[in-house]
């Protein structure tokens, strides 16, 4: 596990702290409500220094913890 994705696994952890989190388990329309997803992008926002707009709020980026680890991986690649 890098370091980005180890952090994003703490970031979703702090919200919602479960036994088991691997890279297929869902986000969206599955362990995170709207609230929760709202204090998740603001803890990547912090932890990396990204800004995430509200399109990028999406199903395609949030919908597993692998799809979010590949969305934050390009954010910081393209700062």
């Amino acid at each position: 596990m890098n370091s980005i994705q180890e952090n994003i696994y703490n970031c979703i952890l702090r919200i919602r702290p479960i036994s088991k989190l691997v890279p297929e388990t869902m986000l969206i329309d599955g362990l995170l409500d709207s609230f929760d997803l709202v204090m998740l992008v603001s803890e990547i926002e912090q932890s990396f220094g990204v800004t995430i707009s509200a399109e990028e709020i999406s199903r395609e980026n949030f919908s597993t913890v692998e799809t979010l680890v590949c969305f934050v991986e390009k954010r910081i690649a393209n700062r």
